[in-house]
């Protein structure tokens, strides 16, 4: 669905945020509740006179409530200061392209937020009282010193549990940051800064053979834009468009009428696309200009899809055979595999096909690639407006 195109990941990346946060909040409990206990420590006297004087435990209990109260209320006050600012400027250095430019602060989540802020400061600013033994009678002295004798028991085993609680928390808040940070660093087989993708599509009327002369002026026009470095073609896109599948078989499969071959992945790129997305070539070459419907027909493939279908051996020179256009295809060069499906997700590299040898094969649409200097949302209406030059009817 569109709609979960379109975040590409960023529901998880956010949750791995969340569960940090959560742990943090845990730290922050804890600390309210020992900041209270030493309190009440130092407010032993007061409690004690305020006992001796006639009030009840009740009346300390809601005093204390008060108080938990108002915490609460500041603390969620100053979270929501701190909410609205750092969205800002999570919003600031995103890219100018990115689906972050559309996160602001969402007032569900906000008022769950100071429910929940509330709601903490009130359970354990209660913690002192509930550790208090209030009774009456006795001397000033006496009421006092019962009246934080559970409070300093109680003080001792939580600054234990937090020490230890602490440690834990942080280390697995660590760990969640750390694999939030591993998934947006994660190598995904080619360069990904300083790129501009458009999805195009051209006029259904136009002939297969038609559409690759046109897609090549595009990209002319597009690579002379200044700030543009190199521009290319590919039918999917990493993380956005998905790849073509279709039966495919080697050499050393059963070729007999009735037999069923393999699925696979493919992609159909410009001549330069591999360069252009940063690919490393392992073994071979790239696809050329001289790569159109006159050559032999070539391919190129992927490291894993070569050791799996060739292992041991060069892929080089090795043929397949595609069940939509039965004619042996050569294997020209290998190149390292590139991660199509997400962050966190296990590369699956296709088969690589020239579009000026199959422009017709899948369609009317290609994406439109760039490899640009300097912010590549501040680029993308000069690339558009550059290809509609080229080719006005262009969508």
């Amino acid at each position: 669905p569109r709609a979960q195109l379109e975040v590409a990941g960023l529901p998880s990346q956010l949750l791995l945020l969340a569960v940090p946060s959560l742990l943090v909040l845990l730290i922050a409990c804890g600390n309210v509740a020992t900041l209270h206990l030493g309190e009440a420590e130092g407010r032993r006297h007061e409690m004690a006179t305020r006992m001796a004087i006639g009030a009840g435990g009740g009346r300390i209990v809601r005093q204390l409530l008060t108080e938990s109260v108002l915490l609460g209320l500041l603390g969620s006050v100053a979270g929501f200061g701190i909410a609205a600012g750092a969205t800002r400027i999570l919003v600031a250095l995103a890219p100018a392209s990115s689906v972050v430019n559309t996160l602001e602060v969402n007032l569900s989540v906000l008022a769950f937020s100071s429910v929940a802020g509330i709601l903490a400061g009130m359970a354990f600013g209660l913690v002192p009282a509930l550790g208090l033994r209030l009774r009456r009678g006795g001397s000033l002295r006496d009421l006092g010193e019962r009246a934080v004798t559970r409070g300093k028991r109680g003080a001792d085993l939580v600054l234990a549990l937090e020490v230890a609680l602490t440690v834990v928390l942080l280390v697995t808040g660590g760990l969640f940051t750390r694999t939030l940070m591993n998934l947006v660093h994660d190598d995904m087989g080619f360069e990904t800064r300083n790129l501009v993708a458009l999805r195009s599509a051209m006029s259904g009327s136009l002939r297969g053979p038609d559409r690759a002369p046109i897609y090549q002026d595009i990209l002319r026009q597009m690579a002379e834009v200044p700030g543009v470095v190199a521009a290319t073609g590919s039918w999917a896109m990493p993380l956005h468009m998905r790849l073509w599948t279709e039966e495919v078989a080697t050499e050393a499969d059963d070729l007999s009428e009735g037999a069923q071959w393999p699925i696979r992945q493919y992609d159909i790129v410009m001549p330069n696309y591999h360069e252009v997305m940063g690919i490393p070539l392992l073994a071979g070459r790239y696809f050329t200009e001289a790569d159109d419907p006159s050559a032999p027909p070539v391919i190129i493939v992927s490291e894993s899809v070569a050791r799996e279908l060739w292992p041991g051996e060069s892929a080089l020179g090795q043929r397949l055979l595609f069940q939509r256009r039965p004619e042996w295809h050569t294997v020209v060069g290998v190149v390292g595999d590139v991660n199509y499906e997400g962050l966190g997700v296990e590369a699956s590299s296709p088969i690589y096909r020239p579009f000026l040898q199959n422009p017709a094969l899948n369609g009317i649409r290609l994406v439109l690639t760039a490899r640009v200097v300097g912010g590549p949302g501040e680029m993308t209406r000069t690339l558009q407006e550059a290809a509609w030059r080229a080719y006005p009817p262009l969508v």
